[in-house]
């Protein structure tokens, strides 16, 4: 059993039968007195027979949610990471100067190789429709193999001796229209030697009121003259080019 110091307050335990009058103060050194013994003593809790009430549990608020349990927290503004200002506007126009360049490259590879696609006959209408509505345009249509003898004649000239009067008609039967060709005649005799022969441009036989270029199925006429070789000449024939 414990007892208080009367002098100093501190916890004097008596000892078995003894009295308090006779025990001094282990601290302060004075009597402790009837006074103080007949006090109500202090129980020793590690002797105390009622039971301790359990601690409280102290819960950390900031486990706590404010929210209720499984609530997400708000992330602070200051933390929130933002996309730069403008930054799907800047794709959009960046994707957009991509496409520009793609039709000006395009456009420059068509422009370069427009004559090429222009002589195919596959590719030709689209040259064309395209050249249509930029403002270029395509180099014309050459078939030799198109043209096709009509009529043709060689005659001794009435005016001018040694001189052959030739005329000659031909039609385009290409798809398109076609410049005047490249005439070509050989004169051969009665062995079937060419003995003489001479390539005509179209200045050099084209005549007044015969158009540069003959629409498709459309016929052009020609005359030419030639000087009579020595030898006697049996026939002639006419190639395009």
């Amino acid at each position: 059993m414990f007892v208080p110091c009367p002098h100093c307050g501190f916890l004097v335990a008596l000892s078995a039968g003894g009295e308090a009058d006779r025990q001094p103060c282990p601290r302060c050194g004075g009597a402790l007195e009837d006074d103080a013994a007949g006090a109500a003593p202090v129980a020793d809790a590690a002797t105390s027979k009622q039971p301790v009430p359990p601690a409280a549990a102290v819960k950390s608020p900031a486990t706590k949610s404010p929210a209720g349990r499984g609530a997400r927290v708000a992330t602070p503004a200051f933390a929130r990471r933002r996309a730069p200002d403008g930054g799907r506007r800047g794709q959009a126009w960046s994707w957009l100067a991509v496409a520009v360049l793609g039709v000006l490259l395009a456009l420059q590879l068509f422009l370069a190789q427009r004559a090429q696609l222009a002589a195919d006959a596959g590719t030709r209408p689209f040259a064309t429709a395209v050249c249509s509505v930029l403002g270029c345009t395509v180099p014309p249509w050459r078939e030799p193999s198109a043209w096709t003898m009509l009529s043709r004649d060689v005659a001794p000239s009435a005016s001018e001796a040694g001189v052959l009067e030739v005329t000659a008609a031909f039609r385009n039967q290409a798809r398109w229209p076609q410049p005047l060709p490249v005439l070509t005649l050989s004169l051969t005799d009665r062995h079937g030697r060419v003995v003489a022969a001479r390539a005509f441009t179209p200045e050099e036989y084209q005549s007044s009121g015969v158009p540069s270029v003959v629409a498709s199925g459309e016929a052009a006429q020609v005359h030419l003259r030639v000087r009579e070789p020595d030898t006697d000449i049996v026939a002639f024939s006419f190639e395009f080019r």
